[in-house]
């Protein structure tokens, strides 16, 4: 017995006798399981009375008990030995009942195999072949080797192209500088076209060399010219030299205006 064939047993049953069974019928019959599983599916087990109300959700002791009795009578539980009090509980079976025999599959009697026996193929040596068929054979083993170099030197040429398109640098547009700059680095439409274009015209004239190679990236490019413009514009404007303006109070204000001859 195990948790297959129980469930198979039980899920015909209740398909054959859908009016008689009850919700709580399922939630105890589940519970059931769940204890026989943890135990290993014994011949019998405990099945104590707070455990399965804890596991089926069924809060009314009279409604467990009648559930009890009504699973008893369909035949799907048979009671060893009820509790004697409260600390003990009752035993049960679930083994050689009618109930999930049709589920369990006869055992084979040991015997003469029934299977039939499997045909090995016999390799022929081709010098025992007719001349024709020999020569068949001959040319579909070349025509099969050509194909497989010719297959190796697609993979290698394949190979090749994909380094090749992986390591080739595809220059960037001036809107994408431009799209770049305001995304990454938070600055203004204004001030990333007029970073952008410098930047793009600077190393487009050069066909995009920095020193004596190709470059590889240019995102970390405008990383670095973005950084020596901003040190640049704080030499030449320090943050120390800028000042708020100047507020006249109201008598400066005032003072300013000439007096009516």
């Amino acid at each position: 017995m195990n948790g297959y064939l129980a469930g198979n047993a039980w899920a015909k049953f209740v398909r054959l006798n859908g009016r008689k069974v009850k919700p709580n019928h399922v939630a105890l019959m589940h519970a059931c399981f769940q204890i026989a599983n943890e135990e290993g599916w014994p011949e019998e087990f405990q099945f104590p009375t707070k455990e399965a109300m804890a596991l089926s959700c069924i809060r009314d002791k009279e409604a467990f008990y009648q559930c009890l009795k009504d699973l008893v009578q369909f035949g799907a539980l048979k009671i060893i030995e009820e509790s004697v009090n409260m600390y003990t509980a009752r035993w049960v079976s679930l083994h050689n009942l009618d109930f999930y025999l049709s589920e369990i599959p006869t055992a084979i009697p040991i015997g003469t195999p029934t299977a039939t026996p499997i045909a090995i193929p016999i390799a022929i040596p081709t010098s025992d072949l007719p001349n024709n068929k020999t020569k068949e054979i001959n040319k579909r083993e070349e025509f099969l080797k050509e194909e497989g170099d010719a297959d190796r030197v697609d993979d290698g040429s394949q190979r090749s192209k994909n380094e090749n398109s992986k390591s080739q640098f595809k220059a960037p547009s001036q809107s994408d500088v431009e799209a770049h700059l305001v995304e990454n680095y938070g600055s203004s439409p204004a001030a990333a076209r007029m970073f952008a274009e410098k930047f793009w015209s600077h190393y487009e004239s050069k066909g995009w060399i920095v020193g004596k190679s190709k470059m590889k990236n240019w995102t970390a490019a405008v990383a670095g010219t973005w950084k020596e413009a901003r040190e640049k514009a704080m030499e030449k404007h320090p943050v120390s030299q800028v000042t708020a303006p100047r507020r006249f109070t109201l008598n400066e204000k005032y003072s300013q205006i000439p007096e009516p001859v």
